[in-house]
C-alpha cells in the first residue's frame, strides 16, 4: 500500500497538508539516499510510508510537552511526529545531520530545532561521574 492508503486503513485523521509534508518528506529520503546513506538502499517507498506510519502511531501514546529524538538518523520518528502534531515542540539530535533534517527544521515543521552532538564513551563516562556520590 501507498501512504494515502496506509494513512485511510489507519486510525490517524491527517489532513491534506500533513499528507503532502509526508510524502515530500519521503520522497526527500529517497534522493538524498541515493548518495548517503540514510536508510537501507532496499527500502521502497512504500516501506518507508510503512515505517512513516509506525513513527506516527506513537503519537497517541506520548504525553503532551516536547520531544527529543537522540540519534535521529533520517528523521524516524521525529519529524514524523512533527508533521503529525505541528504543534509538539521536537528536538533532533545526531552526531550528523542530514540535508532532510535541515530543511525540514528551517522550514517544513515550524517548532522543530536540529542540533549536532556526539553522544559516545565520554558523555557515557561523564555521566557515570554525575552518580557516583549517590
Amino acid at each position: 500500500m501507498d501512504l494515502k492508503e496506509l494513512i485511510a486503513a489507519s486510525s490517524l485523521n491527517l489532513t491534506d497538508i500533513q499528507v503532502s509534508q509526508a510524502d515530500k518528506y519521503l520522497n526527500q529520503i529517497l534522493k538524498w539516499n541515493k548518495t548517503r546513506n540514510l536508510v537501507s538502499r532496499n527500502l521502497r517507498k512504500n516501506d518507508l510510508a510503512e515505517h512513516f506510519l509506525d513513527c506516527a502511531v506513537l503519537e497517541k501514546h506520548l504525553i503532551r510537552g516536547s520531544v527529543i529524538d537522540l540519534g535521529t538518523g533520517a528523521g524516524f520518528p521525529g519529524i514524523c511526529l512533527g508533521i503529525i502534531d505541528p504543534n509538539r515542540e521536537l528536538t533532533l539530535v545526531d552526531s550528523n545531520l542530514s540535508l532532510i533534517q535541515n530543511k525540514y527544521c528551517l522550514q517544513g515543521i515550524q517548532r522543530t530545532r536540529c542540533l549536532v552532538k556526539k553522544f559516545g564513551k565520554q558523555n557515557h563516562e561523564e555521566k557515570q561521574n554525575n552518580f557516583n556520590g549517590f
